[in-house]
């Protein structure tokens, strides 16, 4: 078998590419613009204040806001009932405890000398077995009851805290 080489003389295939193989082809550049800078002045004058006062738009006075429990030594009571054998889960700010409570009877613990605003909180679950899941928390605050609550049901809970949540 024998082979041929054709050789197609450069300028015939320029031509046909549409392209002169003689003058060469000039590439666009992108054109240049130069802006004159822009010149800044001084700032300008001040306007003259405002000759009434301007109210403020959140009110300086606090006194209306609910107040937590105050801060310091104060006598804390948490309260928690089970019409069925239930657990009570409570404690302040960082602690947890759990209170078994029997059937029909009601668990109280009071503390004193204690940081009422430290977030007492107490929950009550009733036996999820028991058709009698009558459950209930409170807690007091120097006599004071803050929150109580009550549930009924299967597995009913009650939550209590002695701050807003």
């Amino acid at each position: 078998m024998r082979k041929t080489l054709i050789l197609i003389p450069a300028t015939l295939f320029l031509a046909s590419c549409g392209a002169n193989a003689e003058e060469p082809q000039a590439v666009p550049q992108p054109e240049t613009v130069t802006e004159e800078p822009q010149v800044i002045g001084p700032p300008p004058e001040p306007t003259e204040p405002p000759s009434e006062e301007v109210p403020s738009e959140f009110p300086m006075d606090m006194t209306e806001m609910d107040e937590p429990p105050k801060p310091g030594p104060n006598t804390v009571t948490i309260t928690a009932t089970s019409a069925s054998d239930g657990t009570a889960h409570w404690g302040d700010i960082g602690s947890g405890n759990v209170t078994d409570i029997p059937a029909g009877t009601t668990w109280s613990e009071t503390f004193e000398g204690v940081d009422a605003s430290d977030h007492w909180t107490v929950t009550v679950m009733g036996d999820f077995v028991s058709r009698d899941g009558d459950v209930s928390c409170a807690i007091e605050v120097d006599g004071e009851v803050v929150d109580e609550v009550s549930a009924t049901g299967t597995g009913a809970s009650a939550f209590c805290s002695s701050t807003e949540y």
